[in-house]
């Protein structure tokens, strides 16, 4: 094999060499985050997510946990909003910054479409994750119950970058049985959630 042929089938290597090892880094980088869409108008406004700023992504991978989100862009209001990212739902950014400068209202009177868009999306997404957290915790459909000896209602609470729930029960004295086999009842296995318990006080 001659020189030049050699140099050809280096040179194809090496070009398709890059393109994996980019990959396999990007997949390093990523592995354990999560896929957040970023819905913001004015697209182009920087989004700054505890210390890292962004710009332009229809998408960011983070790690499940809290974050503080602030997005800004001159001659608009500045948004900030503490968000959590979790494994397994759907995970969004949405802000629609509001105008303060001439030059920024002139902007959102000639892109309400985008706006409107945005809204219309936000809404889609908050629906969907009504019905991912139902799905996950379909006993929420029926929460709170309330009977004459006791209430049963639930709070969300995040650990560790993972949303749950919290069943509460506001019970008379001698009828947090009766509570508990209610929970049974709706086939509730009482092992998959931590529940606490409150004296029931009489409004009347």
């Amino acid at each position: 094999m001659n020189k030049k042929k050699t140099l050809i089938i280096a040179a194809l290597l090496v070009f398709i060499a890059i393109p994996v090892i980019i990959w396999v880094i990007n997949s390093t980088l990523q592995k354990g985050t999560v896929s957040v869409e970023t819905l913001i108008v004015p697209s182009n406004a920087t989004v700054k997510i505890n210390d890292e700023t962004y710009s332009n992504k229809r998408s960011i991978n983070l790690k499940p946990g809290n974050y503080t989100v602030v997005t800004s862009r001159d001659g608009f209001e500045t948004n900030t909003q503490d968000i959590l990212v979790a494994d397994g739902q759907t995970n969004a950014i949405i802000a629609s910054l509001l105008p303060v400068s001439e030059e920024a209202k002139r902007w959102q009177e000639n892109n309400m479409k985008a706006y409107l868009e945005l809204e219309g999306r936000a809404g889609s997404i908050a629906a969907q994750q009504g019905q991912e957290f139902i799905d996950t915790y379909p006993i929420t459909k029926s929460l709170p119950l309330q009977k004459p000896t006791y209430t049963i209602g639930y709070r969300q609470v995040t650990e560790e970058g993972k949303q749950g729930i919290v069943i509460t029960i506001n019970a008379v004295e001698g009828f947090r049985e009766s509570a508990l086999q209610e929970l049974r009842d709706r086939d509730v296995n009482l092992g998959d959630y931590t529940i606490e318990f409150t004296d029931y006080r009489s409004p009347f």
